[in-house]
């Protein structure tokens, strides 16, 4: 090779490494801020690998349910500090006041640390309206926050029972299902299982039951409301700002449901009346601060009350309503979308593949790298980011 020849070549051997460099120096420094960013976070708690999820518990002000992998819990502050133990993978609370146990027992204590109901039972559900519901064995309790009893089941593995909203519980028992008013010990409805099952509330004097092969809604008196319409069974949704996604089976009644169904999905109000429509939507989040997000296989898109679409983002992988298992879909529609809440103009949304922060213009304010992200607290975000569970102060 000559040396003008070899000029040339080392000339555009070095034009080829600048080149490279140059691609390969963007594409580092295209990963260095959201590193940067995410490092830069008002992080209160730093992530950490001991927790396998951070939850509200119901108790007033910063205190939280650190989960840990296996029949164990903490009950933590903002800061992450541990303030109790639990040997049960779950802690409830209302007010300071939050279920412990001792030696396999459950029971309640406030954060001095003074006893209020005895380790005696298995298990202490939530307080809603001054009650809960406990059992030990088979037989289930409700009580009251000083822990008396006011109503006591037959001990009996096939016996369900459940609270429906605060003095009404439900009871599932050799075939019926029976609505129990505690504060009086008087059965207020019955039905035979088939018709009903299961009851809940979604806003006070409202309830939906679950019966045969759809939901229907029923009213203060347990009996059966809204033109007695059937709806698609789903998590349990509830009213916000006076409206509730649903999606209501056309030309459909409780016990006539057809095989092939046409669903409407969207939002009604109190009344039973369908006010916004939400076509081709696998998901819509209840509203807060006048919003609300909805989810499609291909998108999600923000909502006002009138049904105006604020802003719209394409997924990276698309939303479906099967997967490998139930446990998969449970925990896509439960604990990932329905995170999708708004707190001062902010909303953690759901790219298909990761979770971050958009603002009202749907912009990002923490990108989209978590693996789960919930408020549970007022600017506080409990986030999950490779594995580690922190939170942060946005």
């Amino acid at each position: 090779m000559n040396k003008k020849h070899l000029t040339i070549f080392v000339m555009l051997a070095a034009a080829s490494s600048i080149a490279l460099g140059v691609i390969a120096y963007k594409a580092a420094s295209a990963q260095l801020p959201l590193v940067k960013t995410v490092s830069q976070y008002d992080w209160v708690m730093e992530p950490t690998s001991e927790y396998a999820a951070i939850e509200k518990n119901g108790m007033e002000g910063n205190y939280f349910t650190a989960r840990v992998n296996g029949d164990k819990a903490f009950l933590i502050d903002e800061h992450g500090k541990k303030l109790d133990e639990t040997e049960t993978g779950w802690i409830d609370g209302y007010g300071d006041v939050y279920t412990f146990t001792k030696n396999g027992k459950a029971g309640c204590k406030n954060l001095e640390g003074k006893v209020l109901i005895p380790p005696t039972y298995d298990y202490i559900d939530s307080f809603d309206g001054g009650y809960a519901e406990s059992y030990t064995g088979y037989r289930h309790f409700a009580i009251d926050t000083e822990g008396r009893v006011l109503y006591r089941t037959p001990d009996d593995e096939d016996l369900q029972f459940n609270q429906i909203s605060g003095r009404y519980f439900g009871e599932n028992y050799r075939g019926k299902f029976k609505v129990i008013d505690v504060e009086s010990g008087k059965m207020v409805k019955e039905w035979n299982e088939a018709e009903c099952e299961e009851v809940w509330c979604v806003k006070p004097g409202l309830y939906l039951a679950r019966g045969g092969d759809s939901d229907y809604f029923l009213d203060e008196n347990f009996e059966v409301t809204f033109d007695g319409g059937a709806y698609e069974w789903g998590a349990e949704r509830v009213f916000s700002e006076g409206l509730c996604y649903v999606e209501k089976i056309k030309d459909a009644f409780p016990g006539d449901v057809p095989a092939e169904t046409d669903k409407l999905p969207g939002y009604i109000d109190e009344k039973g009346q369908m006010v916004i429509e939400a076509k081709e939507s696998l998901y819509g989040s209840d509203f807060s601060e006048g919003k609300a997000v909805i989810y499609s296989a291909k998108k999600a898109w923000v909502i006002d009350r009138t049904g105006k679409k604020l802003f719209t983002k394409k997924m990276k992988k698309n939303l479906a309503i099967t997967g490998s298992s139930v446990d998969d879909v449970f925990t896509l529609y439960v604990y990932i979308l329905n995170g999708s809440v708004f707190q001062h103009g902010l909303v953690p949304l759901y790219d298909g593949k990761k979770m971050g922060l958009a603002d009202e213009e749907g912009k990002w304010v923490l990108e989209p790298v978590f693996d789960d992200m919930d408020f549970v607290g007022d600017r506080l975000l409990a986030v999950e980011y490779h594995g580690k569970w922190g939170m942060i102060r946005v």
